[in-house]
């Protein structure tokens, strides 16, 4: 209960402070960090700032984490950052970049034009970019253009449901991870940073009519119309900043329309699932089910996996049980 209490405590000054646009040194540590317990079998490499796209306010760029000596035809990740729509980059993603190469899985982490850069659709445009360039170009870096996921936190999330939603079937998305995203705009966001960014994006308050219809326009729960791709959705339980709710409805959405929806609830956890306490899952477990929920949707076999099926078809051969 102490815990809880000090981590809405702590979110609370976080979002009400300067700290939210100019991250203090130690937030991508606490919120993006490569966990060794969560480490793949794979070494690993990073081919950075590959551009795939020109526009007018300057080229936009993309990380590639590749796993290494695995071979051909590998299924690919693209990672949308958040950042209220008006912040972050690619960078944020290295910890969870390391994490996919490791277990077999190339990952791209993306620039996107911010709302503070150009107006919407920007940001979606862009994101459908860096997925048609992983299609088209990522043959060059051994990338199998049919088992591509997607994957985002907070309005990266959001883009990340939009663009698997716009895109399904026609290109086949394997799947969506989704941390803790908002995905129900027509409801107000948290007085201050998370009301800005809101009304930013959709161009003023939700009082006036015009931009309540636009809210219920970029609101992936009121946009699941057919069958969508597998989502796995990730949200704490304490999220004052997207509440937990969103991620529920949305996962009712998606059921509602033939889809799968696996959602975990993280207890104890803020935005970011961010916490002074002990979450749970704990941050560890809920790597190994994003790697089982990335495993599952793209069919890969890692290292690990080829071991113990290795080994039962010499027992086999012998005789053993």
């Amino acid at each position: 209960m102490i815990g809880e209490i000090l981590t809405r405590a702590l979110m609370r000054l976080l979002i009400l402070s300067p700290w939210v646009i100019s991250p203090p040194w130690w937030t991508p540590r606490t919120l993006y960090a490569f966990r060794p317990a969560s480490a793949g079998p794979y070494p690993w490499r990073l081919e950075k700032d590959l551009v795939y796209d020109r526009r007018p306010e300057g080229p936009l760029r993309l990380d590639l984490y590749l796993p290494v000596k695995v071979g051909e035809n590998l299924p690919a990740v693209l990672m949308i950052h958040g950042g209220g729509w008006v912040t972050g980059s690619k960078s944020s993603y290295r910890g969870l970049g390391r994490l996919l190469a490791g277990h077999g899985f190339a990952a791209a982490a993306f620039d996107y034009r911010l709302l503070t850069e150009a107006p919407w659709s920007a940001p979606l445009e862009d994101c459908l970019t860096a997925l048609s360039w992983l299609r088209s170009e990522g043959k060059r870096w051994g990338l199998d253009s049919e088992r591509i996921t997607l994957l985002g936190d907070s309005a990266g999330a959001h883009l990340a449901a939009m663009l698997a939603l716009e895109v399904f079937p026609s290109i086949p998305i394997r799947g969506v991870i989704a941390y803790y995203g908002p995905f129900l705009l027509t409801e107000p966001a948290l007085p201050g940073w998370p009301r800005r960014c809101q009304e930013k994006l959709l161009g003023g308050p939700l009082e006036k009519p015009a931009v309540m219809e636009r809210a219920k326009a970029l609101s992936p729960v009121h946009l699941v119309s057919r069958t969508p791709p597998p989502f796995l959705l990730v949200h704490g339980e304490l999220d004052s900043v997207v509440p937990f709710r969103s991620s529920e409805l949305m996962a009712e959405a998606l059921r509602t329309a033939g889809g799968e929806a696996q959602l975990v609830a993280v207890k104890g956890a803020e935005h970011g699932l961010f916490s002074l306490g002990r979450p749970s899952p704990s941050l560890i477990e809920i790597d190994r089910r994003t790697i089982a929920f990335l495993t599952t949707v793209t069919g890969l076999r890692n290292k690990d996996e080829e071991g113990k099926e290795q080994k039962k078809v010499e027992k086999e051969s012998m005789g053993v049980k």
